[in-house]
């Protein structure tokens, strides 16, 4: 993400608990890890 600097990424299987049912806290650290990911 740092290098390549995307519009978008599409992580939605990637912070699922079951097929279609998203994991909360998954998400909370997908949205960390890109956070640290881009310089103010």
């Amino acid at each position: 993400v740092r290098r390549v600097r995307p519009f978008g990424v599409d992580v939605s299987s990637g912070v699922e608990k079951a097929p279609g049912l998203k994991d909360p806290e998954k998400v909370r650290e997908f949205i960390k890890a890109v956070a640290s990911a881009i310089p103010p």
